[in-house]
């Protein structure tokens, strides 16, 4: 594939970048200038329209009325709010799901958390016995797919706990959030070195397991692994 990509570039006339070049001025002038291909940063391209309705339809239909959605998120604290989404892609096991749950209800903290769950797993399992009820007013789960644009530009949100696929990190980024980085797979791994060492504007979850694939078997705190057997209660 990388292979059939560089024949791409080679034969094309440029290369268009969601990206701009004050992020990353060292990468945008290694790629012009070491690869020689033409190349221009046109983003963010997540900024063009700044309308709600415009940032509500994005992506797929939202399994959550983006109207309740703002009027939840119009009751909290500016910056009070965090922000939890592994993107539409990767999917993590109940195990895991059950430990990022304990972790935002002992946090005390206001959260939105996206929910995408790996397809052996069942759908209510992931939940700690009455947590939604104790979560209520304090909590909002959406499942599936939800209007990250319009959630990530609230002024309610002050961070977002993000598995730094690009558009993620670019959307987090250019919505002036600071991110909890927790990479899976693929270039999600260099993505969090740019957030935390480069432009310094994040701090890592701890998570060092790559996965070949979108769903992570392992349940992973701080840099630690730790089996997802039948038991969470380490």
């Amino acid at each position: 594939m990388q292979d059939k990509v560089r024949e791409s570039e080679g034969k094309s006339y440029g290369v268009l970048v969601n990206s701009f070049y004050e992020m990353e001025p060292a990468y945008a002038d290694y790629y012009k200038k070491n690869m020689g291909i033409r190349s221009w940063n046109i983003g963010p391209v997540s900024l063009c329209n700044r309308n709600n309705i415009d940032k509500a339809q994005r992506g797929k239909k939202a399994s959550i009325d983006d109207h309740y959605c703002l009027s939840w998120l119009d009751a909290k604290e500016p910056n009070s709010v965090l922000y939890v989404s592994f993107g539409s892609i990767s999917r993590l096991g109940a195990a895991q799901l059950l430990e990022i749950a304990m972790g935002l209800e002992a946090s005390n903290v206001p959260f939105i958390w996206v929910v995408r769950m790996s397809k052996n797993s069942d759908n209510e399992q992931f939940l700690p016995e009455g947590f939604e009820e104790r979560m209520e007013g304090k909590g909002l789960i959406i499942r599936d797919w939800a209007p990250q644009a319009l959630i990530l530009d609230h002024p309610a949100v002050g961070g977002f706990m993000t598995h730094c696929g690009w558009n993620s990190t670019f959307e987090g980024i250019t919505a002036g959030l600071p991110l909890i980085t927790w990479p899976m797979f693929a270039e999600q791994f260099n993505n969090e070195q740019l957030v935390t060492q480069v432009l310094k504007i994040g701090i890592r979850s701890g998570n060092d397991v790559w996965n070949s694939w979108m769903e992570g078997d392992t349940v992973c705190d701080k840099g630690n692994v730790r089996e997802s057997c039948d038991s969470t209660d380490e």
